[in-house]
């Protein structure tokens, strides 16, 4: 019974005109898989990328934990980890664009989001992607 009462609270909170975002931010909890997907939409390249491709996907979000966070600050990849605040976990969101579905070239693009703020803290073209032509 409990179940069915939190599906239908969260189906509630969307017609309402609530989005996984408002609710991850307004509750100050941890941010879910499909959460972190959505707040990934808002990233600056991701909104770029949209507008240069016709095809887009967004292909998974990899869950790290802090330990996980700490050990890439301290390696090559640190930069890429230097603004999540210590203690925090993060999801990396993948997306690919290209221009059809069956393009070789395709721009990838990997968004790291806050799980603890939703925050997006860093945004970056996957290896050996440029980006969108100018």
């Amino acid at each position: 019974m409990a179940i069915g009462l939190v599906v239908s609270v969260s189906w509630g909170v969307g017609l309402n005109g609530g989005s996984a975002v408002e609710d991850a931010r307004s509750h100050g909890g941890p941010v879910t898989e499909e959460q972190a997907k959505e707040i990934s939409t808002f990233a600056e390249l991701v909104e770029r990328c949209k507008e240069a491709f016709n095809f887009f996907s967004e292909d998974c979000a990899e869950f790290h934990d802090a330990s996980w966070v700490t050990l890439m600050k301290t390696s090559h990849a640190g930069n890429h980890y230097k603004d999540v605040p210590d203690g925090h976990s993060i999801y990396l969101v993948f997306w690919s664009f290209a221009d059809s579905a069956s393009s070789a070239d395709t721009c990838v693009v990997i968004v790291t989001v806050d799980a603890d703020t939703g925050a997006i803290v860093h945004e970056r073209y996957g290896l050996g992607t440029t980006g969108p032509p100018e």
